[in-house]
């Protein structure tokens, strides 16, 4: 984080976020002879959804979950050093593919990256704050908001460290022996099947009538048919809730 309070920088645009609209639009605009700012609120998303908490995680453990179980391995501890092994490999792919756009952009002539928290002070200004009391002002003639989205968590009486989104079941490190998941949709089930793969007993409750209601029964029936024999239990028309 560069600057302290009343510092303000001049650019012609301020990118709000380094996901995947926000590191292609940088370096075009860039490229066209803007001055860009990019502010990006987590250290830990250069690049985006897909990098690091989307189809390249999942996709490396998903492939390694595959592997694990045609290897046949009948020791919970086996699988679990397994997935501890696919899980590193997963973090380390991560960090590397992170780290590439991060340089990516931070060698780009006319770009800026700027680490904190943006909000504005009027429509052509925004206030970044870092860690501490530091903070900068920054004006531009064009904003983009690129911020992306969060996952709508239930509310759980008492709540509970146990719960996860899709997004924070990526950061657990150790195989969970039972693993409940609701919602029958494509990440939900993508989930049940990479879990179930790993060696942990999956159940999926779907409050509705059926898994995956926006697809045609035929559709369903056969992922139900692959799923199913893998362990994977359905509990449809139902809904959870703690005791």
């Amino acid at each position: 984080m560069r600057g302290h309070a009343n510092d303000t920088i001049r650019n012609g645009c301020i990118n709000n976020r380094v996901w995947k609209g926000g590191k292609t639009l940088a370096p075009y605009l860039a490229k066209k002879g803007w001055q860009v700012t990019v502010v990006e609120q987590s250290s830990a998303m250069y690049g985006g959804t897909c990098i690091n908490i989307g189809c390249i995680p999942t996709k490396s453990l998903i492939h390694s979950a595959e592997m694990i179980a045609a290897r046949g391995i009948s020791e919970f501890a086996e699988k679990a050093r397994a997935y501890e092994e696919a899980w590193n490999f997963k973090e380390e792919l991560v960090s590397s593919l992170r780290s590439k756009h991060q340089t990516n952009l931070s060698n780009t002539s006319d770009i800026q990256l700027i680490n904190g928290q943006a909000s504005f002070l009027s429509p052509h200004e925004v206030l970044v704050k870092g860690e501490g009391e530091e903070s900068i002002t920054i004006k531009a003639i064009q904003i983009f908001i690129n911020t992306g989205a969060v996952p709508v968590m239930p509310t759980v009486e008492g709540g509970s460290s146990r719960i996860y989104s899709s997004t924070t079941l990526l950061g657990l490190n150790k195989l969970p022996r039972r693993l409940v998941i609701v919602g029958s949709g494509f990440i939900g089930l993508e989930c049940a099947s990479m879990y179930a793969n790993f060696g942990t007993e999956v159940t999926v409750i779907e409050r509705g009538a059926t898994i995956l209601k926006q697809e045609d029964e035929d559709i369903r029936e056969s992922i139900k048919s692959v799923l199913e024999p893998r362990g994977i239990r359905f509990l449809v028309s139902s809904r959870f809730g703690s005791n």
